[in-house]
């Protein structure tokens, strides 16, 4: 074990069936988990306490057909606040998969020592359901703007992302340039 370690906290590795949802961090130029989060000291005995914080504090997976459901594991209190996402989360809906504890992680790059969990849904139907990434202290106003990614876990390659209303979206092969930016770069328009 480090000795130089200086802060700790905890993260949750959401695996959909497309793969690994993560965000990117502008400042270090990574995508890292989601959600992610410093623990406070009254939180150094139990590690896991800051992972289930961040999670209610960040993340919002919500239904597509309904539109006003937020989907959480047990033991995860609703949002108090929830920003205007383009519907009204009015209902919950507890999942039966609880997070898992995976490990304890010495982060060296940062100097952090973090507990580990997982929550799994990979079951849930990848287009029933959409995700937006809370940060009350990003963008002023707190409203969602980090987009969240989904990776491979075994590349670490993007998969897609999740966007807004439309859900799941793959970031395959197949898409094209508007005609408008393919002339602006000097790419034939097709």
């Amino acid at each position: 074990f480090e000795t130089n370690f200086y802060r700790s906290g905890g993260s949750v590795f959401v695996l959909t069936e497309k793969g690994l949802m993560v965000i990117t961090d502008e400042r270090r130029r990574h995508k890292k988990p989601f959600p992610v989060g410093l623990a406070q000291y009254d939180q150094g005995h139990d590690l896991s306490i800051a992972a289930r914080a961040e999670f209610k504090q960040e993340v919002i997976i919500y239904t597509l057909s309904e539109k006003k459901v937020q989907i959480l594991p047990p033991g995860i209190e609703p949002a108090t606040y929830i920003p205007t996402i383009g519907c009204a989360l009015t209902g919950f809906d507890m999942t039966t998969d609880g997070l898992e504890f995976v490990d304890f992680f010495e982060n060296k790059p940062e100097k952090a020592y973090e507990c580990r969990l997982k929550w799994d849904i990979s079951h849930i139907g990848i287009g029933t359901y959409s995700v937006a990434a809370l940060e009350d202290k990003w963008f002023l106003g707190g409203e969602p703007g980090i987009p969240v990614w989904v990776i491979d876990p075994k590349t670490g390659k993007d998969v897609g992302f999740f966007a807004g209303q439309q859900g799941f979206v793959d970031d395959g092969p197949n898409w094209g340039l508007h005609a408008s930016v393919a002339d602006f770069c000097g790419i034939p328009v097709t």
